[in-house]
């Protein structure tokens, strides 16, 4: 990726974090919206299985890609890059959200100075509590992780461990397809949240974010299957 020059650290992070979730969201419901048309649709399967290793890869290749993705979000290392980086970098460069930043960044898009003031006026200020109490809630969110998808991501994806391999439907049991959606959904929710605090200065509820990535990429993958089904039934 290449950043701008004259962002600060909170939107390269900001984006750098935006990209981590959209990849975890769209490799998860596509692989999903896959899966679920193979199996409603005798025609899409058949077409599938005219080309069944192309296939096998491509949907192995999107389940590894969402657990891997999943392990990076939730990184506790601090050289890597994570959702906890990103709180970190808020916290530390807290100033960039105050009022008087907020105001700097509103004044190009030419509001007059009475609207401009009433605006910078009803804005939100967050402080480090804000973001201690989030921190609080994406330690639970990784808690679950390593309970249930973590085994899966360094047993399975990053590494072949021997004693797994046989019993690797016991990990996956352990799984619910909502849980995963769920914590898309705060993933999503935290961007929403460090957001709309810094470009608008208004704080939000993550836990309320309504996620519709699943509604895109459902009518992006059926549009695809049906051009498959379609181009596999002419001579």
């Amino acid at each position: 990726m290449t950043i701008k020059a004259g962002r600060n650290e909170i939107e390269v992070s900001l984006r750098r974090y935006s990209e981590e979730v959209d990849l975890a969201s769209f490799t998860f419901y596509s692989w999903k919206s896959i899966e679920n048309i193979i199996a409603t649709d005798k025609d899409v399967l058949r077409a599938i299985n005219s080309n069944a290793l192309s296939w096998g890869i491509i949907l192995y290749s999107l389940e590894c890609s969402f657990f891997v993705t999943l392990g990076r979000v939730f990184d506790a290392d601090p050289a890597a890059f994570s959702i906890f980086k990103l709180l970190q970098t808020c916290q530390t460069h807290i100033t960039d959200f105050s009022k008087s930043q907020l105001r700097l960044r509103k004044s190009i898009l030419g509001l007059d100075p009475e609207s401009l003031d009433n605006y910078i006026s009803s804005a939100y200020e967050p402080t480090a509590e804000d973001f201690r109490i989030l921190r609080k809630e994406v330690a639970k969110w990784r808690n679950l992780f390593q309970r249930i998808y973590q085994p899966i991501r360094h047993k399975l994806y990053a590494h072949k461990e021997i004693e797994i391999i046989e019993r690797h439907q016991q990990l996956f049991a352990k799984t619910q397809i909502g849980q995963m959606q769920e914590m898309l959904s705060f993933f999503h929710g935290v961007e929403q949240f460090v957001f709309e605090l810094y470009h608008n200065g208004r704080k939000t509820n993550q836990s309320k974010f309504k996620c519709d990535d699943e509604d895109r990429t459902i009518k992006d993958i059926a549009s695809l299957m049906d051009k498959i089904k379609r181009g596999h039934k002419l001579p």
